[in-house]
């Protein structure tokens, strides 16, 4: 009878795990925009809505070392818009009067990123309808 139940329970967790599971912002953000997320952070929002169409939100908020490791990440990244050449990648990194923008649209999903460099202030965003 215990182990029936124990295995009854097993089994619940591990349908719960398997259908609640969804990668972390911070590696589907990275992964997205080709430009890792450094250490140094602080989760300022993250948040998840919906389900099959969704909205993801996550803010952070880096500290001096950390912009400036990202900011480097962003212009190493092959989505990094520099000089008029992008190669026609499916994002795209591109400087703003603020900091740093990234936009893609891809297979009815919409990623953009915003890294205001004066106030060390990321925001992601991503859509699927």
């Amino acid at each position: 009878m215990i182990k029936k139940l124990l295995l009854a329970v097993l089994i619940v967790l591990v349908l719960y795990a398997i259908f609640t599971y969804r990668t972390s912002s911070r590696a589907r953000f990275s992964d997205a925009a080709k430009a890792d997320i450094p250490h140094g952070i602080k989760i300022v929002t993250d948040k998840y809505e919906g389900w099959k169409d969704y909205q993801i939100d996550y803010v952070i908020s880096l500290d001096s070392l950390a912009a400036k490791h990202y900011i480097q990440n962003i212009e190493q990244s092959p989505f990094y818009y520099l000089n008029g050449v992008n190669n026609e990648k499916k994002g795209v990194w591109y400087s703003t009067a603020e900091g740093f923008r990234f936009m893609s649209d891809t297979n009815r999903i919409t990623c953009n990123i915003e890294f205001d460099t004066m106030k060390n202030i990321a925001t992601f965003t991503e859509t699927s309808n």
